[in-house]
């Protein structure tokens, strides 16, 4: 048995399904970001046997031409993300570890969205732990 369980592995032994509809723009995006060429999607994830869902805007760069996500990419992502700020960190230890400024409001507002997506998984999630496999133990893609 290996000692990491893959994303796939996770989404599978979980039950996690994924529903994805196209959108034209992220409504989460911050009017001060710069415009990124991608294709956006809402995504819900659901888990079997659980009435839990994770409603989240998802971008894929124009190379995957149009390709849906899939659950193992969105919880990967997702997973990345909230790793940043799951002990405890503060927003200057965090920036200290990403390579941010800490002057700069965009570092401030990016660090925010993590904790927020951090939030949103240990909801979707039946305990701590499973959160924690999936953010500490996963292996990513």
């Amino acid at each position: 048995m290996p000692d990491t369980m893959t994303i796939a592995d996770f989404v599978r032994t979980r039950g996690i399904t994924i529903a994805c509809e196209q959108i034209d723009e992220r409504p989460d995006r911050h009017k001060d970001d710069e415009p990124w060429e991608a294709d956006h999607w809402k995504c819900v994830l659901r888990r079997a046997n659980v009435r839990r869902i994770l409603v989240i805007y998802f971008s894929k760069g124009r190379g995957h031409h149009g390709a849906e996500p899939t659950a193992d990419e969105v919880l990967d992502s997702l997973s990345l993300d909230a790793s940043g700020v799951v002990n405890g960190e503060t927003f200057e230890d965090w920036c200290d570890n990403f390579g941010y400024d800490t002057d700069s409001r965009k570092a401030e507002r990016t660090f925010k969205q993590c904790r927020k997506i951090a939030g949103k998984l240990l909801l979707f999630f039946d305990s701590l732990q499973e959160f924690k496999v999936l953010v500490e133990e996963c292996e990513h893609l």
